[in-house]
């Protein structure tokens, strides 16, 4: 017990990639509900960025700074789920750039910390982890925004289904399935804009597995090893 407090409280990248495992699993079966759930799993998410903005320079006014930023973003997610609108029309425009900015942000943090170090341990793969799955949600707000700004930006395919709305959840799929170049075809960029971006993400999600993981296999093998040589004792000659 007193090993898993130490891990909570170390806000270790280890630790932000399980909260960040756990919003992704648990979101979709929440979305679009209206209920505090939604809005408690988002609040949890955006404490997990603010954790990540005060690892690039572990001060406490870094990490109240985030948490200040989080509670704005996720206080207009709550008048939007209870439909009330600060900004008039353009609530959900401005929600959905902030949140956009913040994701980025977290997810260029990440990045530096998996980039800058000279050697390799555990946090460091769970940041190149978590930066990897932060690039597919921060692709995925992006497209919302996409959504938002030029409508008709996708294309769904009908016959899955007929009165098909979508959710930040569809764009979260079609990012990630996008990242790895899957390509369902359920969900299609069809605009300049949107296209544009979606290839965008393929180039980057590859160069990502590319250039980070030959990143840590160079530092790996170049990191200094150092050898523990006992001294050999000193023998004497024996006068004559």
């Amino acid at each position: 017990m007193p090993a898993f407090k130490n891990w909570v409280l170390s806000r270790d990248y280890s630790f932000l990639l399980a909260l960040l495992l756990v919003y992704l699993v648990l979101y979709p079966y929440l979305e679009g509900r209206g209920s505090g759930k939604e809005l408690f799993l988002e609040l949890l998410f955006f404490t997990t960025l603010a954790m990540v903005v005060d690892k690039l320079h572990p001060k406490k006014s870094d990490l109240i700074t985030g948490i200040v930023f989080a509670l704005a973003i996720w206080s207009i997610e709550f008048c939007i789920t209870f439909h009330m609108k600060p900004f008039g029309d353009a609530t959900d425009l401005v929600q959905t750039l902030l949140t956009l900015l913040f994701y980025a942000f977290a997810t260029l943090v990440s990045l530096i910390f998996v980039l800058r170090p000279k050697s390799i341990c555990h946090e460091t793969l769970a940041a190149a982890a978590f930066a990897y799955l932060m690039l597919g949600i921060t692709w995925g707000q992006a497209y919302q925004l996409i959504h938002l700004t030029v409508p008709s930006s996708f294309f769904v395919n009908m016959t899955n289904d007929l009165d098909k709305t979508l959710t930040w959840t569809d764009f979260l799929y079609f990012s990630f399935a996008t990242m790895t170049s899957t390509g369902y075809g359920d969900l299609t960029a069809v605009t300049s804009q949107s296209r544009s971006l979606a290839s965008l993400e393929a180039l980057v999600g590859q160069f990502y597995m590319a250039v980070v993981v030959a990143r840590l296999v160079g530092i790996y093998q170049i990191a200094p090893m150092v050898v523990a040589v006992e001294p050999k004792p000193v023998q004497s000659e024996d006068v004559a």
